[in-house]
């Protein structure tokens, strides 16, 4: 959908104010133009000349001779009809006009980058994603939960909605049970990132004593989460050996050993797969023999596989290393080499 027709449906379920958070600076202000040539208005005339008081008195530091290099005709134009850009590539003065216009309810939507989600206080009735996916300076990666909510989370404003909304643009792409994954996830683990090093030990026994420095360590987070997994590894390790227990009663009868018998066919498998490379290398020595006694102008008749078909032999070299490789042409006028790996059996 176009941007224009997100917010229309948006206005039509009274959703607005909403962020619609792109994650390109040039895509929030491509937004902007597209609503500006769908001619979109969201404010009613008493809005407009309160946004154009607001504008007259933090825009007034701006010359005129600098108006059309930072754009601000365009951007007027958009702020009074509700909705304007919001990046890191605007002038500071901009995006303080923009954020106390919002939190006023004068601005209807904005197009943010995901800068807007921190550290700004912005909230809006619902927040719009374009896509699950964001460019993280190496790869185009998907949205985690914690991205998710961090960016959603602007919507429901404190003391005027009962509740806030999270829209996601549908497409070619849409992958209804992701979102769903996205917004029921809500347990993100916490990991200790401390790994002592030899200089900290040196440090902490330049300091303490070996039993004050050991005594700090293990005082950690990190020791704290290694402390516990060890207990839960072994409270796990003995449900495992209780099981296995009860299995090994289950499985003895007068009948015979069940153990036994598995161990039987696992002793029949192995030595099957010793017999099968056992063939494969006599088959490879049979191959390599018999392609060493070929000669030129000889026909062979090669076994199945993409190589299957009869061939006149041009050459045999002898000398390179994993051969002997033979040169051949095939009853299509192809010509082609052969080795002992290249084929399951030796030719006739």
């Amino acid at each position: 959908m176009r941007r224009p027709e997100v917010v229309e449906l948006l206005d039509d379920a009274a959703l607005l104010p909403a962020i619609m958070f792109i994650f390109s600076r040039a895509g929030c202000e491509g937004a902007v133009q597209q609503c500006a040539r769908a001619r979109l208005r969201l404010t009613d005339d008493a809005e407009r000349r309160e946004i154009r008081t607001v504008l007259d008195d933090e825009l007034a530091g701006i010359g005129v001779e600098d108006e059309e290099v930072l754009g601000i005709t365009a951007f007027r134009r958009a702020v009074m009809d509700g909705y304007a850009a919001h990046h890191a590539g605007m002038l500071p003065l901009l995006k303080t006009v923009v954020e106390h216009l919002f939190a006023r309810g004068l601005i209807k939507v904005v197009f943010a980058t995901e800068t807007l989600a921190l550290g700004i206080n912005m909230p809006a009735r619902s927040v719009v994603l374009e896509k699950l996916v964001k460019f993280n300076g190496v790869e185009h990666a998907d949205l985690t939960p914690g991205e998710f909510t961090q960016l959603t989370g602007r919507a429901g404003r404190r003391g005027i909605d009962t509740e806030g909304h999270a829209v996601v643009v549908g497409g070619p792409r849409f992958d209804a049970p992701a979102v769903a994954s996205l917004a029921s996830k809500r347990t993100y683990p916490l990991r200790s990132a401390f790994r002592p090093t030899p200089n900290m030990a040196v440090n902490l026994l330049d300091r303490f004593d070996l039993a004050r420095a050991r005594e700090t360590l293990e005082t950690s987070f990190a020791q704290f989460q290694a402390d516990r997994s060890v207990v839960g590894l072994a409270r796990r390790a003995r449900e495992i050996e209780d099981t296995v227990a009860s299995y090994r009663d289950a499985v003895t009868c007068d009948r015979g050993d069940l153990l036994e018998y598995a161990e039987i066919q696992e002793q029949v498998a192995e030595r099957e797969k010793t017999l099968a490379r056992a063939r494969a290398a006599a088959d490879r020595d049979r191959t390599r023999t018999v392609l060493g006694d070929l000669r030129r102008g000889e026909v062979i008749a090669l076994p199945g596989g993409k190589r299957r078909g009869y061939a006149v032999v041009l050459d045999v070299d002898r000398a390179v290393l994993g051969g002997p490789q033979v040169d051949l042409l095939d009853t299509e006028g192809r010509r082609r080499s052969l080795r002992p790996g290249d084929v399951p059996s030796p030719p006739r």
